[in-house]
């Protein structure tokens, strides 16, 4: 087909969400603005004009657009209770980065019983709006003795999202997990304390859920050919 020859962004900006706990947020990071930072930057470099959208504004770096829905030490339950407002609160979101569950294996709840509370969430915004696409994340690792139960939880999240594509939700797997386990030593370079990234660990998020967004999104420059 023809390449598009007008100039972008031929959809407007693009309302994203994200979403999640303090490591959407960006918490450890040297600006508070964690991979929110560089996903921004990719994004509108490769001339997508971006929108963030949420309740929350933290940041003190060059991050322009500080919104954001993450908060600090939620677990999935308290995410989930709140979503209606969160997603209430702004209109026409197209795009959702969803990052949650560190928070509820790291205070002894099981894998099995976050998943039910994920899939609530994912339900949830499906719900309010059938066609926001959600980037679901696998969890980042933690160097710390729940990581087995993150790697479990980790696997229920890839098999949620494969049953919610089945039944046609626009739901997408962005595995984490596994872009910071593929450097062996991913405790040491890619981690500030054990559970939250430092700045190279957040900038590997952003490039990870960058790859994501390109690959699948109906917003991508890569999708506007004709």
């Amino acid at each position: 087909g023809l390449f598009l020859l007008w100039s972008f962004p031929l959809f407007g900006q693009i309302k994203m969400m994200p979403l999640g706990d303090s490591i959407t947020l960006g918490d450890k990071s040297s600006t508070f603005e964690g991979y929110r930072k560089n996903l921004y930057t990719l994004l509108t470099n490769d001339g997508i004009s971006v929108d963030f959208v949420g309740t929350l504004t933290d940041g003190t770096g060059t991050l322009p657009d500080k919104n954001h829905e993450g908060h600090g030490g939620f677990k999935a339950d308290q995410l989930l209770a709140g979503l209606s407002t969160y997603l209430g609160a702004v209109s026409s979101e197209k795009v959702v980065f969803l990052h949650i569950g560190t928070n509820d294996i790291g205070n002894g709840e099981t894998a099995a019983a976050t998943i039910t509370e994920i899939e609530g969430i994912i339900d949830g915004i499906k719900n309010h709006d059938t066609n926001i696409e959600i980037f679901m994340a696998t969890l980042v690792p933690a160097d710390t003795t729940f990581d087995g139960e993150i790697t479990n939880l980790n696997a229920l999240i890839v098999d949620l999202v494969s049953a919610k594509r089945a039944l046609g939700y626009k739901v997408f797997l962005v595995d984490q997990n596994q872009a910071f386990k593929s450097n062996a030593n991913w405790a040491t370079q890619l981690m500030f304390d054990g559970v939250h990234p430092n700045d190279a660990g957040y900038d590997l998020m952003a490039s990870t859920w960058f790859q994501a967004f390109m690959a699948n999104s109906q917003y991508s420059t890569n999708n506007f050919v004709d």
